[in-house]
């Protein structure tokens, strides 16, 4: 068996005597066939970008789980438990997504001044702390996490130590004439005493999208505030600070693992990336091997050919890129 993948390998890879010298991987006829493959693979991530923007459902089923793990890996990195999933706060920030997918609105208060505790006590959550995190068009849930981590406010929610549950809320709708995926992130912490703690001031910031910093600004959470005006749909992600406030115990759900299945099709760019980088790793293999074995005996056209392929995967990896800093926001 070791024998046979040696001997693929040297007939694949190496130029000798009897592949003519012209190693099998870099032919046009794997060429084409690599082609193709980059190609599908390219489709498959338009293909389920395509199918998150038009199917939340499958958004919900998908992200919700997904964006939990990637949050509690974060606070595990800081030694902090891990949140559990509330029902509840999930059924309130559901409530939150739907009412900015209907309105057509991105900010923590909705035009009619309903703040994001009016969500938690509309669903009858009772809580010591709760805080909230907002995005919009990201359609890779390891994305969005990492956009909030990237801001100071948004990374202050997910490794708060008071917060002991969270809730996913994803809604598909239309912001500024554009389709969009509204994301909202709730945390809490059950009342636990009748001991009232002050509440601390809401802060909502942006972080870096496309190279553009704006400052997080102040905003007292009792007065409304207009919609924002944002001037292109970017990932955007929104954070709250934690509010204090006496109530009673919610119930709690574990946060469950993630299965294959939903690691590669919530995480479309890593996937598709990962996949690509493979495939340049082995061509860039072949070309140095072409290279340096029988120097004196060069083969233009297969290294045109490998030339090529690097030229195509560099191409898609920038789509993949722009495609994903044109979409997404977070406040």
């Amino acid at each position: 068996m070791t024998e046979t993948l040696i001997q693929k390998f040297t007939y694949y890879f190496i130029p000798h005597s009897e592949n003519q010298f012209q190693p099998r991987f870099l032919r046009p006829k794997t060429t084409i066939i690599i082609f193709i493959i980059i190609v599908v693979v390219e489709n498959l991530f338009f293909l389920t970008s395509y199918y998150f923007i038009s199917s939340p459902l499958f958004l919900a089923n998908l992200i919700e789980e997904s964006i939990v793990q990637y949050t509690n890996m974060s606070r595990a990195n800081t030694t902090l438990p891990e949140l559990k999933i509330s029902p509840v706060l999930s059924q309130a920030a559901q409530l939150k997504a739907e009412d900015m997918a209907a309105k057509g609105y991105f900010s923590h208060i909705s035009p009619d001044s309903i703040t994001p505790w009016d969500w938690l006590k509309k669903v009858n959550y009772d809580y010591s702390y709760a805080g909230e995190n907002l995005a919009i068009n990201f359609t890779d849930s390891e994305e969005v996490v990492k956009a909030w981590l990237e801001s100071e406010t948004h990374r202050q929610n997910i490794l708060n130590p008071h917060f002991t549950e969270i809730g996913i809320g994803i809604a598909k709708g239309t912001y500024e004439n554009q389709p969009a995926i509204f994301i909202v992130q709730m945390f809490g912490a059950p009342k636990m005493s009748s001991q009232n703690i002050p509440a601390v001031p809401e802060m909502t910031s942006v972080p870096k999208m496309n190279n553009t910093t704006l400052t997080p600004v102040p905003r007292p959470l009792s007065s409304p505030r207009p919609s924002p005006q944002i001037q292109t749909i970017a990932p955007t992600l929104t954070a709250l600070q934690p509010e204090v406030m006496s109530m009673e115990n919610v119930p709690q759900q574990s946060s469950t693992h993630l299965s294959l299945f939903q690691k590669i099709f919530s995480n479309p760019k890593q996937t598709t990336n990962t996949i690509l980088t493979i495939f340049a790793g082995i061509i860039i293999i072949a070309l140095i091997l072409k290279f340096i074995v029988q120097i004196k005996i060069q083969f233009p056209l297969l290294i045109a050919n490998g030339i090529l392929l690097l030229i195509v995967i560099t191409s898609a990896f920038w789509v993949n890129n722009l495609l994903f800093n044109i979409w997404p926001s977070v406040i």
